[in-house]
């Protein structure tokens, strides 16, 4: 129950020689069952694209990365019971930077 048939998930990075890499992914989930018994579906399926951009200097690594990049709306992860549903995000974002200090 609640298990989707089908779930899949890609990455993939492509790292330029001036310390500037690019990444890409997708995720994709087939509909589920909400309930227990099997009976209802209510957790349709979807996919969702993700993207990244960082840049490496030294020790330093500033990135920036986009979730649900085409902003996919009215998409459920899991739920409780039938009642209960968990939606996914809208489009965020998030900008980190790391210091390797080894």
């Amino acid at each position: 129950s609640q298990v989707p048939k089908h779930l899949a998930n890609l990455w993939t990075t492509y790292r330029f020689e001036n310390g500037l890499s690019f990444s890409l992914g997708g995720r994709y989930m087939s509909k589920a069952f909400s309930d227990i018994r099997n009976r209802f579906y209510l957790l349709g399926g979807f996919t969702t694209w993700d993207a990244a951009l960082s840049y490496r200097k030294g020790i330093a690594t500033i990135s920036g990365n986009i979730n649900n990049l085409l902003d996919k709306k009215n998409y459920f992860l899991t739920s409780i019971n039938d009642t209960n549903l968990y939606s996914g995000q809208r489009r965020n974002g998030q900008i980190s930077l790391r210091l390797n200090l080894k």
